[in-house]
């Protein structure tokens, strides 16, 4: 993950015994968003796409299947783990990048762990280095798993203010303009037992109490 905030760095740094990208559910998890990327998005042959906050790399592994794709993340440990290539340690809130260096930049599990003032210069930050497209997934506070996994971890705290109108109103605030929206999908990537994805994949249509949020957004200006 990225970010400024100690408390987060330690948690993330001692993350080092996670699913491999390949697993077959963070396939689940991934790629039906995936899907919805190249659903609603038009980027071509030669597109560039950034990871920001790709840890040990559930999505820069299905997004460099779509094109290519770079990753960044704060935690060494996490980036030690992601088996793709181009990856860089940097903070989310000054990307090291010029502007409009990207084609897509996605953000997935990152803005809830970041102070206010962090996702905001975050939100920017990807906006000014995207050439047309910004994506973003969090999770939805509505989904009764990740209201508990809220309540109960210090480090998720922040995601009990994440919904769907939530984030909405964060990418309209940085001057975004929305494609396309949806809550779908019940499938969680890091300790879901097999049998239960085997049932939950099945169920990936929009309703309110599902577990992320994705939302595609693109630069007017």
């Amino acid at each position: 993950m990225n970010g400024l905030n100690l408390d987060q760095k330690l948690y993330w740094d001692a993350q080092n015994s996670r699913r491999d990208p390949a697993d077959p559910i963070i396939a689940a998890f991934a790629i039906p968003k995936v899907s919805l990327i190249a659903k609603h998005t038009s980027l071509p042959k030669d597109a560039l796409i950034i990871d920001i906050g790709c840890g040990n790399g559930y999505f820069t592994y299905y997004l460099s299947k779509l094109r290519r794709t770079i990753g960044i993340d704060f935690s060494f440990t996490m980036l030690k783990q992601n088996p793709c290539e181009n990856l860089f340690q940097a903070s989310s809130t000054k990307l090291p990048f010029k502007d409009n260096s990207f084609d897509m930049v996605f953000c997935s599990n990152l803005l809830h762990h970041l102070e206010n003032w962090e996702m905001n210069n975050t939100l920017l930050e990807m906006k000014r280095i995207s050439k047309r497209y910004v994506v973003l997934s969090e999770p939805n506070r509505y989904n009764p798993l990740m209201m508990m996994l809220g309540l109960v971890k210090k480090e998720e705290r922040k995601s009990l203010r994440f919904c769907e109108k939530f984030l909405q109103n964060q990418i309209t605030a940085s001057g975004l303009s929305i494609l396309h929206s949806e809550t779908s999908g019940f499938v969680t990537p890091n300790r879901m037992p097999k049998f239960l994805v085997s049932i939950l994949k099945k169920f990936n249509n929009p309703t309110p109490l599902a577990a992320y949020t994705l939302i595609i957004s693109e630069k007017t200006n």
